[in-house]
């Protein structure tokens, strides 16, 4: 059901990688020889980036940049910025943790990974993205604007520093921005600011077997975020994080943006607010194709499937007459609860609509008993396969 031929240069890529990854690697270059501390006290900040300045331009082979286990690295923003003389391997056995601080800073990421060809980010440690005061400050902001009262200090943070927040902005825990043949594998991220794992303006990336999670109560910290890339694979993932946030999902902003070749499998989903979605503003140009969904699992999401194509998180936008072109779309093998009555929503553009949506073999009952799911879609078109519940009216069999 996938389209064959992105599906193929999707793993032609990952192959290209993995042939990197397979070889023996040259040398390996510990961020403790470089001054890491690795207490959960000291700023390792400079210490990681001596270290990646050594691996990405001083070795003249494949290398390994090693992140020892047994240890916990406080890191502020940190970027491993390229074009590096030849492929990274990121070995994370330790634990990393972002500084308990809320930055004013336009960039607002926190561990950037930046213009590199073959890059994998890979181990058993754990990621802390330390959220509790940027969920604060969101929350305080919100109150604010509301013209309720605001507190001289939130977590010792002054106001000076709070109105310079944008409330918009997007912090990311990791973020890929301008790869190719990339691999995030086997860690465990939690309590990011806000957005875990971010993908942008790449090709050929492959995310597995990620452990992903965030209080209930966090604000919009979502899972895996997409956008503006292509050939990438999301698979074997655990996600449960906050509320209005996403567990996976693909943004196509008011700009030109295209989303091509991407495919998530073998995810569990459980007790979020948005459970698979694609949303594209209106008025932004592009198209969103060759993308699925495929054995996913829900627990309790309150909006399972989603695709939204008048995503105005504000309020008051205008109606606009060009829409990205959303198509070859795949519901595979989606199955569990929904938190909601309406459980699959496909709102697409009145001007282009949504085209060649496909649903097959997915059941998603209300979990409340003896409450009936629901479907509701504008403009969609497409076929429906096997079992489909609830039935969703405008795909054919």
């Amino acid at each position: 059901m996938i389209n064959q031929r992105s599906l193929r240069t999707s793993i032609l890529l990952l192959l290209l990688l993995t042939s990197f990854v397979a070889g023996t690697l040259a040398a390996t270059y510990r961020v403790t020889d470089y001054g890491a501390k690795g207490d959960g006290i000291t700023d390792d900040t400079q210490a990681f980036t001596n270290a990646w300045r050594a691996v990405c331009l001083n070795s003249k082979e494949a290398s390994t940049l090693l992140i020892p286990g047994g240890k916990v690295y406080l890191l502020g923003l940190t970027k491993f910025r390229g074009p590096c003389n030849h492929y990274v391997r990121v070995q994370v056995d330790g634990n990393l943790k972002r500084v308990d601080e809320v930055w004013s800073d336009d960039d607002n990421n926190w561990l950037v990974f930046i213009n590199l060809n073959g890059i994998t980010v890979a181990g058993a440690g754990e990621i802390d993205g330390q959220g509790a005061s940027w969920w604060a400050c969101k929350e305080a902001k919100a109150l604010d604007k509301r013209a309720l009262v605001f507190p001289a200090k939130i977590f010792d943070h002054d106001r000076s520093i709070f109105n310079m927040i944008d409330y918009d902005a997007r912090v990311q825990s990791l973020a890929l921005l301008h790869v190719t043949k990339a691999q995030v594998l086997g860690l465990s991220f939690k309590n990011s600011a806000m957005m875990h794992v971010a993908v942008g303006m790449s090709v050929g990336v492959r995310i597995s077997n990620l452990k992903i999670t965030a209080p209930a109560e966090s604000p919009n910290t979502d899972g895996i975020h997409v956008e503006r890339s292509r050939h990438v694979i999301i698979s074997d993932c655990q996600i449960s994080t906050g509320k209005s946030s996403d567990r996976v999902t693909l943004g196509i902003e008011k700009s030109y943006a295209t989303a091509e070749g991407i495919h998530v499998s073998d995810s569990t989903i459980v007790r979020t607010d948005n459970g698979v979605r694609i949303k594209t503003w209106q008025g932004a140009t592009g198209f969103a194709r060759d993308i699925s969904f495929r054995n996913i699992s829900l627990t309790e999401v309150r909006n399972p499937i989603i695709i939204d194509q008048f995503y105005c998180p504000r309020g008051g936008c205008k109606n606009e007459t060009s829409a990205v072109q959303v198509s070859d779309v795949k519901f595979i093998g989606v199955k569990g609860t929904s938190a909601n009555d309406m459980a699959i929503r496909l709102e697409c553009s009145q001007s282009s609509g949504c085209h060649d949506v496909v649903m097959e073999d997915v059941d998603i009952r209300n979990a409340v008993p003896g409450e009936q799911a629901q479907a509701f879609c504008f403009n969609a078109h497409g076929k429906k396969a096997k079992v489909v519940k609830p039935d969703v009216p405008c795909l054919s069999y």
